[in-house]
């Protein structure tokens, strides 16, 4: 079930799962290797590459929050009512959505070694 995954930086391929780290760019989640993902936070790509890696135990950890605190304000545990309590509860599922993906389109791809 290999599938190569690229690296954004320098277009390597990525072997295994140690060596792979992925950034919320923008409005998408893009695979680095560990040293390009230092290297695209020290140069000039800093501005668009979130300082939190989507698959670092604090990225999971924020998605979980995340997921947890958009279900609450789904049903309706918050004190926001209407279309506010609908873009807030989106907005906050922006994390638990970028994990996801990241485990489904790179993570579950590569060795775990």
């Amino acid at each position: 079930m290999n599938r190569y995954i690229l690296c954004q930086h320098c277009g390597g391929r990525i072997n295994s799962a140690d060596n792979l780290v992925t950034a919320f760019v923008i409005f998408s989640v893009v695979p680095y290797h560990r040293r390009c993902y230092s290297h695209a936070l020290q140069g000039c790509q800093a501005v668009v590459v979130s300082n939190r890696p989507v698959n670092s135990v604090m990225g999971t950890a924020g998605a979980a929050l995340g997921l947890a605190l958009a279900i609450a304000i789904f049903l309706g545990i918050s004190p926001f009512q209407g279309g506010m309590r609908l873009a807030l509860g989106a907005a906050v599922m922006a994390a638990p959505i970028a994990r996801i993906y990241s485990y489904l389109a790179y993570e579950r791809h590569l060795d775990p070694d």
